[in-house]
């Protein structure tokens, strides 16, 4: 699948836990851990000083909640993105990783509505 590195993209829910695409992985090159690795390309900049790039693939360790600051792949409503999760006591902050987009500031109530769907272990780009 994809997800948005930059303004938050459409998510269908018929592409949830679907694979388009299947990489074969060693897995001595990610985190060790507990929970099930998916890959999703990224499209857009967003995360660009964290080192994630529009065309990547991110290895996302799926899991529902975050600590502050991991990279997480949230979804909004019907739209996914990946962000940096700064949890505050008025809410939580999706921080970009580039000056040139805007942070996702939710509320306590939009917060609620906020889904983790995994936390980035990797990334892989070709050269």
């Amino acid at each position: 699948g994809q997800v948005a590195g930059g303004a938050p993209i459409f998510a269908p829910p018929t592409e949830v836990g679907q694979a388009q695409e299947t990489v074969e992985v060693d897995p001595r090159l990610l985190r060790r851990g507990r929970g099930t690795i998916y890959a999703l390309r990224v499209r857009g900049a967003s995360m660009r000083d964290a080192g994630i790039f529009d065309g990547d693939l991110v290895f996302v360790r799926h899991t529902q909640t975050a600590l502050a600051q991991q990279i997480v792949v949230a979804l909004l409503g019907d739209e996914a993105t990946v962000k940096t999760f700064v949890p505050q006591a008025q809410g939580v902050v999706l921080r970009a990783a580039n000056p040139a987009f805007a942070d996702i500031v939710l509320s306590p109530a939009q917060s609620a509505a906020l889904q983790i769907m995994g936390v980035v272990v990797g990334v892989f780009r070709q050269l």
